[in-house]
């Protein structure tokens, strides 16, 4: 069933190719062969993503010397954190992420948060520590204004 027919001649034959025997070939190319399809557009579009990632991530490291080069800087450097710094506060601090560093900042008081705070501004500056801090600085303070307020007024 799968005999070759010969191509039409002419522009009507060339027509009926175009039009209609070439997009019924595609998609019956394209049923039978659906998940290699999938896996080949899959591994073409992410390697094609990394690469550019990656060369992203390249270009704008040295897009940064070469202005800072540029204008007779060198690149800031944020001075390292004591190893252990903050040991007594959580134990193991420097080895754990930033996730698990954010579990752990529920039973801490406002002045251990300040401390690791000022610390990890100071050393690997985690947004997402820095951040929940102050978040969670933030509430404790509008907490503690909301209750004056209100023992102000019944008095």
């Amino acid at each position: 069933m799968s005999k070759k027919s010969k191509p039409e001649k002419g522009l009507l034959g060339r027509y009926l190719n175009v039009v209609l025997f070439a997009p019924v070939g595609i998609a019956t190319h394209a049923i039978t062969h659906f998940d290699e399809l999938i896996e080949e557009g899959r591994s073409t579009l992410l390697g094609s993503l990394g690469a550019a990632r990656n060369l992203g991530k390249v270009a704008g490291q040295a897009g940064s010397k070469a202005a800072a080069s540029a204008m007779g800087q060198t690149a800031p450097a944020r001075p390292p954190a004591a190893k252990g710094a903050l040991d007594h506060l959580i134990p193991g601090y420097d080895q754990l992420s930033a996730s698990q560093v954010l579990r752990r900042l529920e039973t801490l008081s406002d002045a251990e948060l300040h401390e690791i705070s000022a610390c990890e501004a100071q050393g690997r500056g985690r947004q997402t520590i820095l951040a929940a801090i102050a978040q969670r600085l933030e509430a404790t303070t509008g907490d503690a204004k909301a209750s004056d307020e209100t023992s102000g007024q019944s008095s």
